[in-house]
């Protein structure tokens, strides 16, 4: 029953996380360094494509930051999901992390 625990303001939450994750995706764009890939309709999932970089190396720099991200799949790109933990911090500070984990 701990999902129940959890279902009281959920809404309002995911609203919150689906705002800061806008913003971090357009202040990762705005880098010129990443590029975001909505998947459509309505999805809660994005592909992110690094213009330059290591994709092993960014992930394991990101997790130094307590940031996990998932593998590279086979397209190149890296399957981000929309979801409550980018509330944690301020997309301005996460989007600080994903740049500088570029190296």
């Amino acid at each position: 029953m701990v999902a129940l625990h959890y279902v009281d303001g959920f809404d309002k939450r995911y609203a919150g996380a689906v705002a800061a994750s806008e913003r971090l995706f357009q202040q990762l764009e705005a880098t010129g360094r990443f590029r975001l890939e909505r998947i459509q309709p309505g999805s809660n999932l994005a592909r992110l494509r690094l213009q330059k970089g290591d994709p092993a190396a960014f992930r394991a720099r990101l997790a130094e930051k307590a940031i996990s991200i998932a593998t590279t799949g086979p397209s190149g790109s890296i399957l981000i999901a929309v979801n409550e933990t980018v509330l944690r911090r301020p997309a301005e500070e996460i989007a600080r992390d994903f740049v500088s984990a570029l190296g």
